[in-house]
């Protein structure tokens, strides 16, 4: 699995990385971001105010200042997996190991953990907030995410977070 060298910031991956998928993210000053066009087809708003895809021109977008690389890689998921279209895929459960591989990758998995504190997992846990589980809860249902992202093929077999939206 590649891994984010020690001197390339989590940003500056994910942008590269949101390159070589076909995309771009977007980093725009506050009046600007909160200027986009909600209405458009393919324009959607994250729930923390700060952070959108625009998925016709394959863009994550966030506000300067309020970038958050945990929010980025969830928006990527929306971006670049089929799996996870706003629009279309009710449950983000199915693509959540995918998430967590990146923020590994990419060196940030606290950020993206503390980010992911509200979502509501599946699971044995079903129900239950990210952030309230114990532990051990959390890396028996990382373990089952990550297998599930390989058996879906949104995962390599050896661990790479995949594209799936060309």
């Amino acid at each position: 699995m590649n891994t984010t060298p020690g001197r390339v910031k989590p940003l500056t991956f994910l942008s590269r990385l949101c390159s070589r998928w076909g995309g771009e993210l977007i980093i725009l000053p506050e009046p600007e971001f909160h200027a986009l066009d909600y209405q458009e087809p393919g324009i959607s708003g994250a729930p923390d105010g700060w952070h959108a895809v625009d998925i016709p021109r394959r863009r994550v977008i966030t506000a300067r200042g309020h970038v958050c690389p945990g929010c980025v890689i969830h928006e990527m998921g929306h971006l670049f997996l089929v799996e996870a279209e706003p629009e279309v895929c009710p449950d983000e459960w199915p693509w959540f190991g995918w998430e967590v591989v990146l923020a590994r990758q990419v060196g940030c998995y606290p950020t993206w953990s503390k980010s992911s504190s509200t979502y509501i997992v599946g699971g044995s846990c079903q129900s239950m907030e990210w952030g309230r589980l114990k532990p051990r809860e959390r890396r028996c249902l990382i373990t089952d995410r990550i297998a599930h992202a390989k058996t879906i093929g949104i995962l390599s077999q050896d661990g790479e977070p995949l594209c799936t939206r060309y």
